[in-house]
């Protein structure tokens, strides 16, 4: 997710002048998140964005170049107003991946279990609203995807999914609807 949990705030509303991500403040536990991230990412990790939004709103952000991610971090930024776990499912499909490869993190309880009722193998894990709940949510995130040897292989992962990605036509996913 975007909205509360890459970012502080809700972008079509605050504007992308308007959203959280730096080190202090209010964005602190989105920019802590953001860098555990990136360092995943580089282990790895390949990371995707669901959101249900415009694309057009959502990419500001991601193209800025002032949060430790950026959109060249994700295989696919997907922005849409279908269910998230119709986005998650298409993911799956394009990538060739099994769901129970896919950690899905939000800060909304609806969207959490909407996923988890329609893709119970899709781990699920809410979004800290407190900065004392952050460090337990990041270790688990961590623990998740740890790796004992680091390869060439891994550290160019992204980069191999986003080629698979290229060409992809528009989805006309289904789900439900909160």
């Amino acid at each position: 997710d975007l909205d509360n949990t890459l970012w502080g705030g809700v972008i079509a509303e605050d504007g992308a002048e308007g959203v959280h991500f730096s080190p202090e403040g209010a964005g602190y536990r989105h920019f802590a998140y953001q860098t555990l991230l990136a360092r995943l990412r580089r282990e790895g990790t390949i990371l995707a964005a669901v959101s249900r939004n415009d694309r057009g709103v959502v990419l500001p952000p991601l193209q800025s170049g002032q949060m430790p991610l950026n959109e060249g971090d994700f295989v696919a930024v997907v922005a849409s107003y279908h269910a998230k776990s119709a986005q998650i499912r298409e993911l799956a499909t394009q990538l060739n991946l099994g769901l129970d490869a896919f950690v899905f993190v939000d800060d909304n309880p609806l969207e959490l279990e909407e996923v988890r009722q329609a893709l119970p193998a899709v781990r699920c894990l809410p979004f800290p609203v407190t900065d004392e709940a952050l460090p337990a949510t990041l270790e688990k995130l961590a623990a998740m995807f740890a790796r004992d040897v680091l390869t060439e292989e891994d550290q160019d992962r992204t980069a191999l999914y986003r080629r698979r990605m290229e060409g992809l036509a528009p989805s006309e996913a289904t789900g439900s609807d909160l």
